[in-house]
């Protein structure tokens, strides 16, 4: 073998595994990078669509939260308007009986869901309470609660 022919042979071999990377890369162009460009399009539209969606939902959370937040000023500032007329009121600081005392906190603390929690409620459930049915009593059934 002559070193031309040695020559030719190794140029033939670089050619022919130039031909190879080079179909393979033209079989990679022509049939999986158009899909995994479309792969890509699609996983970005739906990224998209998800921010946006999050965003959404975010914005109506902070809605919501602040009505809340609203809702709950309202009744504070009722509360306390309440709180300062029945504190003015004539005869406000003339004192009350116990027992009065006691069946007014436990009909605030048992019959009503929104005062359950408060703490002046607390061991108020085993409070030896007077029967409405009794002569004297005034059903609560009928009255009226605001």
């Amino acid at each position: 073998m002559t070193p031309r022919k040695g020559w030719q042979i190794a140029l033939a071999a670089v050619l022919v595994l130039a031909l190879i990377v080079a179909g393979g890369v033209v079989i990679y162009r022509v049939f999986y990078a158009p899909e995994r460009a479309a792969e890509k399009v699609q996983t970005a539209k739906v990224e998209t669509a998800t921010a946006k969606v999050q965003t959404e939902i975010a914005k109506d959370a902070v809605a919501v939260n602040q009505r809340q937040v609203e809702r709950v000023r309202t009744i504070e500032r009722i509360t306390h308007e309440n709180s300062v007329r029945i504190m003015a009121a004539p005869g406000a600081d003339n004192p009350i009986a116990p027992a009065v005392d006691r069946e007014f906190l436990a009909a605030l603390c048992l019959r009503r869901q929104a005062t359950r929690a408060d703490p002046a409620c607390a061991g108020l459930s085993g409070v030896d309470r007077a029967d409405p049915r009794a002569a004297n009593a005034v059903s609560t059934d009928t009255a009226v609660t605001h």
